[in-house]
């Protein structure tokens, strides 16, 4: 089981793990996922334990600007909003929440003061503390400012949006930062199903028919809402794949251990202007959806990814009431861009190699857990997992099965074979596993495999080593 779930944590499970029962060993491993996975949710304002999340959600943050920062409370926090956000009935006690995975006695204590009414009233602020607090939150809802960048600037005397818009301020932002300031106060934190299927149908409309588009992320794990619109487009005419700029450290017995060291220094496609103009990403797709009124703004542009915000398109204004399949013209998608009318929000362009889709696919779809776990897995078998596809390590010695005269800190030199790439079910066969639907690909469907694995093993007697959980379907 240590195995199984190895990929899922960020630190060294329960000491004892080796002699806990199989629930015991799932107990443990759910409660250590939660605790160290410390990105906030999105809370469903419809949810039951919205009010108590929110709660959570304000100390955390408080905890997380803290001068004296505690990285233990910060992941307690976070580990129990996760855990509050995935429970369908209401927590009426401490009891209730102290039942729930990643929830201990000091969380569970504060829950029940929120509840009693009984919260401890925080000192009061002086006026000019509440006036930084409050400049420090309106500045980081510009995408690109974070808390330090946003200290920064208060220190400087930028106190609020509008003086961020003056020339004094504007221009030492970045031109990404720019471009999020125009849309800060239109731009959606969400995106709907439905939004991102209307945003794709006008993409398809609009560029050549030899890109296969599909939308991913937490989209393709079907999930109802997600950050932002993730599109890949595959294309069969672009074959550019770089190599992997990572090398592999072999033990005495030809194993592949740690992390892999570098081949060379990582070498970015930088490219000028000029060369971006020319690509086939901006040539065929994002210039035209410029002119086509349906982005709207640009972070950045290069030539595989792009990244920036769109409008959704929709039914023309002032005629809600038509039939649903009026859609909008051009003029009118371009003049609502401008006057900021509409459905604004994020979206990230892909461009993929058509031989190397289904890396990219399992890459870009999720989740972080599932992804790691993976790469992990292919790892321990010698190889090299990334967007691009599975890759094998072929040294330059004659015998690439053992090299007694080289230590665990030597790279040995060689270069990657590419294996494959072109489909998620080849690359998932090539590393033991069965397919995965999207939207299993996650900790809950992990742990319930591998509690069938251990159950069903238990019934032939002394457990086996496995190559991987999924075998287990």
């Amino acid at each position: 089981m240590l195995k199984l779930l190895a990929g899922y944590s960020r630190a060294t499970l329960h000491p004892n793990i080796h002699s806990q029962s199989p629930r015991a060993t799932i107990d443990i491993c759910r409660k250590e996922w939660c605790y160290y996975t410390t990105k906030t949710p999105y809370a469903d304002p419809n949810g039951p334990n919205y009010a108590i999340i929110k709660h959570l959600t304000r100390s955390l943050e408080k905890e997380d600007q803290s001068a004296e920062r505690n990285e233990f409370k910060v992941r307690a926090f976070a580990g129990a909003i996760k855990a509050l956000g995935q429970v369908q009935e209401p927590i009426r006690s401490p009891e209730d929440a102290k039942k729930l995975y990643g929830i201990g006695e000091g969380i569970a204590r504060r829950i029940g003061e929120y509840l009693a009414g009984s919260v401890p009233k925080t000192p009061s602020k002086s006026a000019t503390s509440v006036s930084r607090d409050a400049a420090l939150a309106e500045l980081q809802t510009v995408i690109g400012i974070g808390p330090h960048k946003a200290g920064r600037l208060f220190d400087d005397g930028c106190k609020s949006i509008e003086d961020l818009r003056t020339p004094a301020y504007r221009y030492k932002m970045t031109p990404a930062v720019q471009t999020a300031l125009e849309f800060v106060h239109v731009v959606q934190p969400r995106v709907t199903r439905e939004e991102a299927e209307r945003v794709k149908s006008l993409i398809k409309d609009l560029i050549p028919s030899e890109y296969e588009i599909q939308i991913i992320g937490s989209y393709r794990r079907a999930q109802p809402t997600s950050s932002d619109i993730d599109i890949a487009l595959i294309s069969p005419s672009f074959d550019d794949i770089p190599t992997p700029t990572v090398s592999v450290s072999y033990s005495t017995s030809g194993k592949t251990s740690g992390r892999p060291k570098k081949l060379f220094p990582d070498v970015r496609s930088y490219t000028n202007i000029e060369q971006r103009r020319n690509s086939t990403l901006q040539r065929d797709v994002v210039t035209v959806l410029e002119k086509q009124g349906l982005i709207a703004g640009t972070f950045m542009s290069g030539p595989r990814k792009w990244q920036g915000i769109v409008r959704v398109p929709g039914t023309p204004p002032g005629r809600e009431d038509s039939p649903a399949n009026l859609t909008e013209n051009i003029l009118e998608r371009l003049q609502c861009i401008l006057e900021k009318k509409g459905t604004f929000v994020r979206m990230d362009i892909t461009l993929i190699p058509h031989r190397c889709s289904g890396a990219a696919l399992l890459a870009m779809t999720g989740d972080l857990e599932f992804n790691r776990h993976i790469r992990t897995l292919a790892s321990k078998q010698g190889l090299h997992l990334n967007e691009f596809g599975l890759w094998r390590w072929r040294p330059k010695s004659a015998d690439s099965k053992r090299l007694p005269d080289v230590s665990e800190e030597d790279t040995v030199e060689g270069n990657w074979e590419f294996i494959v790439g072109e489909t998620e079910e080849e690359v998932l066969r090539e590393l033991g596993m069965n397919y995965i639907e999207p939207e299993k690909r996650n900790f809950a469907f992990i742990v319930k495999s591998g509690k069938q694995k251990q159950l069903s093993e238990s019934k032939r007697g002394r457990p086996k080593t496995v190559k991987s959980w999924e075998q287990s379907e």
